[in-house]
């Protein structure tokens, strides 16, 4: 696959677009992988709000109906678990 960047002053937010002649299971990882680059998770701490990449989460557990989410500086709550959500 061909990547061609094009540096423009008058671009206010970076954006990609794919030329393909069919969608194949490359373009549709690459695709993926564009979306994700900037998500984030929202987590609590000590009453305060967080925001942390997801690259930076490294263990997950649920204990006592609690979701934890724990990043290599501290531990974080997610408030409501994911069964409240649907």
């Amino acid at each position: 696959m061909k990547v061609e960047i094009v540096i423009d002053s008058n671009v206010v937010e970076a954006y990609a677009v794919i030329y393909t002649n069919e969608v194949t299971d490359e373009v549709n990882s690459i695709m993926k992988k564009i979306k994700n680059i900037d998500q984030k998770v929202a987590l609590n701490e000590d009453g305060k709000t967080y925001i942390v990449k997801p690259k930076d989460i490294y263990l997950i557990q649920v204990d006592d109906g609690k979701l934890k989410v724990y990043d290599k500086d501290r531990m974080y709550y997610i408030n409501n678990c994911v069964q409240d959500k649907y």
